[in-house]
């Protein structure tokens, strides 16, 4: 056994004994517990974790296969004698109202739902399918509040991975307008903007930013989902979600009042090539296929290893993973790349239109950017990050989901150019090098050539600090200097506080010691199926840093106890011990 199951219950975290939980989360506990221990008479292995901030459960395992006799006596069963899409639904959503943990979620707010709106084929295990749900109250949905529910072959649900709301909210109707809301939001982005003139992120919202795409789109705020440090805690509460460029702001419906922002830009299939040949102006000049549906020769050498390296990325998801397009829409994807824009040290992922995109579903490079390999893998992961996961680009999410293209980036790199490929990311752009690079995954502190770390959180960002935090006891936010002083302000120090992670799955696939702890590692390719499983399977808009490290653990469990691939459960004992080594234990698990 990868571990012994002696707890049905655990306190995500246990930073809080049961008697030092408010109130009303502890009540919500205790309820937990008994509804818990009632099930076990059926289900002897059940194990649930719960959210001490919410009282709600947060992952469930050890249910044994039972369906819903209704769910199974209606399903209609498609021509092959396997359940329908509509069938996996149902038996997901019947889950959360009839199951025998359906009472573990009951909220603050009966008018609250859990809905399925995604069903995808389990990437390792036959006859098993993965559902995305989202709760949302009135049709309206509650930000970030999601889970994945793993539906068997009987339409029995197994396990659950989830982050949900209490949803304490009475009315779902605003009483500001949506205007008004997006006139508080500019005057907040305005104000942001005036502190930040020279950021080179923002240069182009900072020349027009009334003139910036603006969307509003009624949601429900909960602070606790967003591990936010600043931002207005308290209930969940109604809010417009103003998105301004690149920008998205939580307005409060009741109050003209910003509740929160962050700055949303994650910095195959046919694929189109555009030249911006240095300017700004999208699109440029389209060069691969040009207007005739050829290439164009010659191509810039931008453009030929932006075309190259997509392929190569989208190769290696495809043969590793079998996945059908980075986007996973098989013939139907059609991504584009734009170089050479202006005089840029950037590369990013497009999610949608603004300033500094053309599309969604884009990639965007400075000058030299696209002859990295572990940048374009990187930078295009974001996207398949997005279509899975969908993790929030802020605080921890964010941190986990720039952790994750830079270990595939890097995963990447080793597939296709194993001879030359390493732990560093970005050493091949312009002005970087081995010994100065972007980031490095081996050594997120960076060091100098005396061997001394580059990464003091205490002082501003520059040359000589660097790095990034490579222990969980180091967590840089945004009231840090080293991370006050940058772009990375914006989005609670993404890049920053994925040195942790980044170094948590070095250790997994390479071993090595760390602060008194030595680790075995499993190898690369181990790694990548851990980490592609934990993303498509468990991971969900609100995973922090321990969760995800919890989400490997599980991942390598489920390989390990399907024998796919390899995996062994001493496997699972060593990504235990890297979680252990970079403080991302869940305490009592």
């Amino acid at each position: 056994m990868v571990r012994t199951n002696t707890a049905a219950i655990v306190i995500l975290g246990m930073t809080y004994a049961l008697g030092s939980l408010p109130a009303d989360a502890q009540s919500k506990v205790e309820t937990v517990e008994k509804i818990v221990e009632g099930a076990r008479r059926t289900n002897p292995a059940l194990k649930v974790r719960i959210d001490p901030r919410t009282g709600l459960p947060t992952s469930i395992n050890g249910l044994r296969p039972a369906a819903d006799p209704i769910i199974s006596l209606n399903a209609s069963r498609g021509p092959s004698g396997q359940p329908t899409e509509d069938d996996i639904r149902a038996a997901a959503e019947a889950f959360f109202e009839t199951g025998a943990l359906s009472a573990a979620f009951n909220t603050e707010n009966d008018r609250t739902k859990i809905e399925a709106f995604r069903v995808r084929k389990d990437p390792d295990i036959p006859g098993q399918s993965v559902v995305h749900v989202e709760q949302r109250v009135d049709g309206v949905r509650v930000f970030g509040s999601s889970g994945r529910v793993v539906v068997g072959p009987s339409l029995a649900v197994t396990q659950l991975a989830a982050t949900f709301s209490t949803v304490e909210i009475e009315s779902t109707t605003p009483d500001i307008k949506q205007e008004r809301a997006i006139e508080v939001a500019r005057k907040h982005l305005r104000a942001i903007l005036s502190t930040r003139p020279n950021d080179p992120e923002l240069e182009q919202l900072v020349k027009a930013p009334d003139e910036a795409r603006t969307q509003a789109t009624l949601v429900i705020y909960e602070p606790a989902l967003m591990r936010a440090k600043g931002s207005k805690q308290g209930p969940a509460r109604l809010a417009w979600l103003i998105t301004i460029d690149a920008f998205r702001f939580f307005v409060d419906a009741k109050v003209p009042d910003v509740l929160f922002y962050y700055f949303d830009q994650r910095t195959s299939s046919k694929h189109r090539v555009f030249d911006l040949n240095s300017g700004f102006n999208f699109p440029g000049t389209k060069v691969l296929p040009d207007h005739s549906g050829k290439r164009k020769k010659p191509l810039p050498p931008d453009a030929e290893d932006a075309h190259n390296n997509a392929r190569l990325v989208t190769d290696y998801f495809a043969n590793a993973f079998g996945r059908a397009g980075l986007l996973d829409r098989g013939a139907d994807e059609t991504l584009s790349s734009y170089v050479r824009f202006g005089n840029s040290e950037i590369a990013y992922w497009c999610n949608y239109q603004n300033y500094n995109c053309p599309q969604a579903g884009a990639m965007v490079y400075g000058k030299g950017y696209p002859a990295a390999l572990d940048i374009v893998g990187h930078e295009m992961t974001h996207g398949m990050i997005t279509v899975e996961a969908d993790l929030t680009y802020a605080n921890e999410a964010g941190a986990v989901n720039e952790s994750l293209a830079d270990i595939f980036g890097t995963l990447i790199e080793f597939a296709t150019n194993p001879g030359t490929a390493n732990w560093v990311l970005g050493d091949k752009l312009p002005g970087k090098s081995l010994t100065r690079p972007v980031r490095s995954i081996s050594n997120p502190n960076l060091s100098d050539d005396d061997g001394h770390a580059l990464f003091d959180r205490s002082k501003e960002y520059g040359r000589n600090n660097s790095g990034q935090p490579d222990h969980y006891a180091d967590y840089v936010t945004r009231e840090d200097p080293i991370c006050e002083t940058t772009s990375d302000y914006l989005n609670g120090c993404v890049h920053f506080n994925s040195g942790i992670f980044n170094k948590f799955a070095f250790l997994v696939a390479e071993g090595g010691r760390h602060r008194g702890s030595v680790v075995l590692g499993i190898g690369r390719e181990k790694l990548g199926r851990v980490a592609y499983r934990a993303l498509v399977t468990h991971l969900n808009p609100s995973t922090g840093l321990r969760e995800a490290a919890e989400a490997f653990l599980t991942a390598c469990s489920e390989l390990a106890g399907a024998r796919v691939a390899g995996f062994v459960s001493t496997d699972c004992d060593r990504v235990r011990k890297a979680q252990d080594a970079v403080g991302l234990t869940i305490a009592g698990s």
